[in-house]
């Protein structure tokens, strides 16, 4: 009796304990980080990770920049002026003196053969009396050529005197003379102003060109200036 007892109490203990055990939950493990401690956040991580990922672009065509073209400017070519022919004279009232002629506005002077051509350009020429300072000078130019000036831009000190008249190419000229400390120092014809003939426009004067000018100039080569004046004549330009 007492060993069935025991069995009872033994089976009684070992059922209470299975439904005990079956009744409880199995309890759930905490969650554990799958990231591992190693990696970052994506916002913490080091740039060099996305630039990897980055590949630089391919040029397909290359080419080379060249600086735009310089332009070579055009020489201004400046014409070469039309200067007078001189030519020596063999008979007739001017024989022995040369003869000046200019082709471009077709006209002619005849000056001694002691007198030469000191300078000469486009508009002008400068007659000198040889071994002296003294010098015819005349401008000349087309009544059309407005940009050119061939008018002289000052006279010396002195007094202008009227002293005769020449002719020039059919007109009158009155003839100054400036007059300082008693002596002639310079001839102006028309007083140095522009003479206008035709369609040609001229400025004539006797001038000393040197310092020393105070002996004035003689009167015999006032007379020979007055002549080389008096002389001019139109030629077929």
């Amino acid at each position: 009796m007492s060993l069935r007892l025991a069995f009872v109490v033994v089976l009684s203990t070992t059922v209470i304990l299975l439904v005990s055990c079956q009744a409880s939950p199995t309890p759930t493990p905490l969650a554990t980080a799958t990231t591992p401690r190693d990696t970052l956040p994506s916002f913490l991580q080091s740039p060099t990770r996305r630039s990897e990922e980055i590949s630089a672009p391919i040029l397909e065509d290359t080419f080379d920049i060249k600086p735009p073209p310089t332009e070579t400017p055009t020489p201004t070519v400046t014409p070469t002026p039309v200067l007078g022919r001189v030519e020596k004279v063999a008979t007739g009232r001017f024989a022995t003196w040369y003869r000046y002629t200019h082709p471009k506005y077709g006209f002619a002077f005849y000056f001694p053969p002691d007198w030469k051509i000191a300078s000469e350009d486009a508009h002008s020429v400068s007659l000198a009396a040889q071994a002296t300072g003294y010098h015819l000078n005349i401008g000349f130019k087309a009544a059309g050529e407005t940009e050119v000036s061939i008018q002289r831009t000052g006279v010396p000190a002195g007094d202008e005197v009227v002293r005769g008249r020449v002719r020039f190419l059919g007109q009158t000229l009155p003839r100054y003379v400036l007059v300082y400390q008693g002596e002639v120092i310079a001839v102006l014809y028309n007083r140095a102003l522009e003479v206008r003939v035709d369609d040609r426009i001229f400025t004539l004067s006797l001038d000393c060109m040197t310092l020393d000018c105070d002996v004035g100039i003689p009167p015999e080569v006032q007379a020979l200036a007055d002549r080389i004046v008096e002389s001019f004549e139109w030629v077929e330009s």
